[in-house]
C-alpha cells in the first residue's frame, strides 16, 4: 500500500499526519468467496501508529473496483443485521450483533441487497443499504469500546423514545489474543429525507459570503437542532443503567464548559 495514496484519502483520519509505512496486518475473511476486511499498520512519522481497516475491492490495495467492490458490504451488512461470525483468522474473528428489537423495527435484510455510497462528507466510510438502511465502516480503530454503538444500543431499549436513526446492528472484531472487542461497522435506518444540518450550514454561509444567496442560513434550523439535542438528552437520562446516570456539573465543570464556549466563539468572529 502506498502511504502518499494513503494520505490523500480523508477517510484514514490522519489529520495532516504523515504516513510513512502501511504493512497489511490481518485479513479478515467474509462470507463470500474472496471477500474480505484488511487490517492495516501504519507508522507515522511523529513516531506514532494508526490501525486502519479495508474493505476488499479497494483502490487503495492495488484491487479493481467495481461490481466485486459491493460484496464485502452486503457481507458485512448480513453479519449486523443476521448475527453469527465470519471466518475466523489467527488474527482473531468477525462477530455480528443485530440490535434488540425496538420501538421502530428496523429494516428486514433482502437476499441481495442493491449497495451505493453515501454522498455526504464523511470520516468513516458509509453505504447505503436497499434504501432502508446506511452502514458506517470505521476506518481508523481505537482502543475499547466505540461510544457511538454504547450509546445506540441503550437508547434502542431505553423507556423514551431518542430522536436518532434505529439501531439495526453492529460488528465486532474479537481480537484472537482474547483482547479487548473493537467496533468495525454499525449499522442504523436510513431516513431518506433527513437534512444534513453541518452541511446545510456550512452551504448556507459559503452561498451567503459568496454572494450567490441572498439571506444567511434560516434561523429556524438552529433551534430544531437544539430541540433534536434536548430530547437527545432527555432519553439519556432516563436510560437506566451503570454509566448513565446524570450527575451534577461542578463549579469546576461549568467554567471549563464556559471557556470553552468562549474560546469557540472567539475563533469564529
Amino acid at each position: 500500500v502506498d502511504p502518499r495514496a494513503l494520505a490523500a484519502t480523508r477517510w484514514s483520519g490522519l489529520q495532516g499526519a504523515t504516513p510513512v509505512a502501511v504493512e497489511v496486518a490481518e485479513t479478515f475473511p467474509l462470507d463470500s468467496a474472496g471477500t474480505a476486511l484488511v487490517l492495516l499498520h501504519v507508522a507515522l512519522a511523529d513516531g506514532d501508529r494508526a490501525r486502519l481497516t479495508a474493505p476488499s475491492g479497494e483502490p487503495l490495495l492495488g484491487e479493481g473496483a467495481g461490481a466485486s467492490a459491493s460484496a464485502p458490504w452486503r457481507d458485512l451488512h448480513r453479519l449486523a443485521t443476521r448475527g453469527g461470525e465470519g471466518v475466523g483468522s489467527a488474527g482473531g474473528r468477525l462477530v455480528g450483533h443485530p440490535a434488540t428489537p425496538s420501538v421502530e423495527p428496523p429494516p428486514r435484510p433482502s437476499a441481495r441487497p442493491a449497495v451505493r455510497p453515501s454522498p455526504g462528507d464523511q470520516s468513516h466510510t458509509s453505504v447505503i443499504v436497499d434504501e432502508t438502511a446506511i452502514l458506517k465502516l470505521y476506518r481508523r480503530l481505537s482502543d475499547g469500546q466505540d461510544p457511538e454503538v454504547e450509546l445506540l444500543s441503550v437508547l434502542a431499549v431505553g423507556p423514551r423514545p431518542a430522536p436518532v436513526p434505529a439501531l439495526v446492528g453492529w460488528v465486532e472484531l474479537v481480537p484472537g489474543d482474547g483482547g479487548p472487542a473493537v467496533a468495525v461497522a454499525v449499522e442504523q435506518a436510513f431516513v431518506s429525507d433527513a437534512e444534513d444540518a453541518f452541511e446545510a450550514v456550512a452551504n448556507g454561509i459559503s452561498g451567503w459570503l459568496s454572494g450567490t444567496t441572498g439571506e444567511p442560513p434560516p434561523t429556524t434550523l438552529p433551534a430544531a437542532v437544539g430541540q433534536a439535542t434536548a430530547e437527545l438528552h432527555a432519553a439519556l437520562a432516563a436510560v437506566d443503567e451503570p454509566g448513565f446516570a446524570p450527575t451534577p456539573a461542578t463549579t469546576e465543570e461549568r467554567l471549563r464548559d464556559l471557556r470553552g464556549a468562549g474560546a469557540a466563539r472567539g475563533a469564529v468572529r
